[in-house]
């Protein structure tokens, strides 16, 4: 088994990371959606960016590897 260096850990991270922010905002919004009645999910403008920049970054993970 190969060895990760440090850089391949640093993304691996980031990667986890970007995953875990997606899947909470999913959750968030099938919570919001299945309420009765459904509720509006709101986002501020900094979830916005960072959920923006991970669903990118989980994508061009996944497309590099």
């Amino acid at each position: 088994m190969p060895r990760m260096n440090n850089l391949d850990s640093i993304f691996l991270f980031i990667f986890i990371f970007s995953v875990l922010t997606v899947v909470r905002t999913v959750f968030r919004f099938v919570s919001a959606l299945s309420q009765s009645p459904p509720t509006k999910l709101v986002l501020s403008g900094r979830e916005l960016i960072s959920l923006g920049l991970a669903v990118t970054y989980t994508l061009t993970y996944l497309i590099q590897n």
